[in-house]
């Protein structure tokens, strides 16, 4: 089998990024390569080494075990070279380039959040920032391995212990808390009267997403530890939380939300919080980058000006 010395790397990145996006196409789009061109160079790469990569059927392909095991060891090397010739080409200037931002996809109903990264791309006018939406369990961590330069990432719903796993190869710098509560319109409780207990809740109109761990229950707790689960049957459910805050603040019930998502409507007074004393399980909020000893200038801009503003956050713990 030939040595690495021996592959050319053009070839070998051009395998990675096929391999990380799953398609030739979408490889050839983010190249800016013909789809010709990025199937030769992964068919010299396969000659090369003497090894199939891709397992081909018709239109579409696979990793083999090979491709697989490849593309899993050269990944991270491949990204560190390109980060040390970006902070070279960098090194003399402003940050600049285009700079990926994986957000949770809860984070359309925080201003706050957003603006956090609108006042950094003011701040940057070099760098592009592409903000992409992500759900609160997808793995930031993989979403890293697939390309993304720096990702804020919601822990999942009610689990406070293992938060994130421990990976050497990146770094999760912890923000802050967020907390939460049950929030209904003035609206719907001048018609259906306030809830004064957990056990009232049941005669209400609740609104839920309609799957996870609090689609169908509800665990909340007191500052004193308290605990309580209540059983609910959602008179509506979404799977937006764009759409519940919506039906939130037009009356149709009472939600479990989020502080960051709340907190902009809670202010301008079209909801209010009910039972204040109950919470649900608070969120964790990180900020995920890879390590390396050459971080691209406008990663590490990015990461210090996150971290010197998210103080300003008044729904961050």
């Amino acid at each position: 089998m030939p040595r690495f010395s021996d592959v050319h790397l053009v070839n070998l990145e051009t395998f990675v990024c096929v391999a990380e996006l799953g398609s030739l196409a979408a490889a050839a789009r983010a190249l800016e390569l013909p789809k010709s061109t990025v199937g030769r160079r992964i068919e010299s790469l396969e000659e090369e080494l003497g090894l199939e990569l891709l397992s081909r059927r018709g239109r579409k392909f696979s990793l083999t075990d090979d491709g697989r095991a490849l593309s899993e060891r050269c990944a991270y090397s491949l990204r560190e070279i390109r980060n040390v010739k970006e902070g070279l080409a960098d090194r003399s200037s402003r940050p600049s380039g285009k700079l990926v931002v994986a957000t949770p996809v809860e984070a359309g109903a925080s201003p706050g959040l957003i603006s956090l990264v609108a006042a950094f791309s003011k701040d940057h006018s070099n760098v592009h920032v592409e903000l992409r939406a992500m759900r609160i369990n997808q793995s930031g961590i993989g979403l890293l391995e697939e390309g993304i330069d720096v990702v804020l990432q919601f822990s999942p719903v009610g689990f406070e212990a293992e938060l994130l796993p421990a990976v050497d190869y990146v770094i999760a710098r912890p923000l802050g808390r967020i907390t939460g509560g049950l929030f209904a319109s003035r609206s719907y409780l001048i018609a259906h009267g306030e809830p004064r207990s957990i056990a009232e809740l049941a005669s209400h109109r609740c609104l839920s997403v309609p799957d996870g761990p609090f689609a169908r229950r509800w665990l909340l707790r007191t500052e004193t530890n308290e605990e309580q689960e209540l059983a609910i049957a959602p008179a509506m459910t979404s799977n937006d939380v764009m759409t519940i805050i919506a039906l939130v603040t037009s009356g149709a019930g009472i939600a479990l939300l989020p502080s960051h998502s709340s907190h902009p409507y809670v202010e301008q007074g079209v909801m209010k919080r009910v039972l204040p004393n109950w919470s649900p399980p608070p969120l964790h909020l990180h900020l995920l980058w890879l390590r390396s000893r050459h971080l691209a200038p406008r990663i590490r801009a990015f990461v210090d000006h996150v971290q010197s503003r998210v103080s300003e956050l008044p729904w961050l713990e």
